[in-house]
């Protein structure tokens, strides 16, 4: 797993409202054909199965955190989100376990994921949610700007 910043979200114009429900994913400023449901692209990452994207929906006071699971070839392996109306699910940071596992740090609470080099759609997904307190510390932390 490694940092990259190899993609950008497409931006919107006028006011929020009238935004899209989904924006186009750009690979270094050229679209790709994938619209993912978010606004704000918060991380990316490299992983063993292709790439990691967390993203937000930045609308005030019920921040929604989605992570998306893509192959190398940009296609959706797996999609998680994080939120509930009224509450805001802001994240702070992504700290690394390995190179399979990570923690996202809300602040008041932790959520561990597992990418899983097979699964099951919506059986078995991909990208896992797990119980991080019994996992060995973090070794690497990315903070989220603000």
């Amino acid at each position: 797993m490694h940092a990259i910043e190899r993609f950008s979200l497409e931006r919107h114009a006028g006011p929020y409202e009238s935004w899209p429900r989904r924006t186009r994913l750009l690979d270094a400023g050229a679209p790709t054909g994938l619209a993912l449901p978010a606004y704000v692209l918060l991380h990316q990452f490299q992983v063993p199965c292709g790439f990691l994207l967390v993203l937000d929906d930045n609308c005030p006071h019920e921040e929604i955190t989605t992570f998306c699971l893509l192959t190398a070839d940009l296609r959706v392996l797996s999609r998680r989100w994080l939120g509930a109306p009224y509450a805001t699910f802001y994240l702070d940071a992504i700290e690394w376990v390995d190179e399979r596992r990570f923690v996202a740090d809300f602040g008041d609470c932790r959520r561990g994921f597992v990418l899983r080099s097979r699964g099951i759609p919506y059986l078995l997904p991909r990208l896992a949610l797990r119980d991080p307190r019994c996992w060995p510390a973090a070794r690497v932390r990315f903070e989220t700007a603000r």
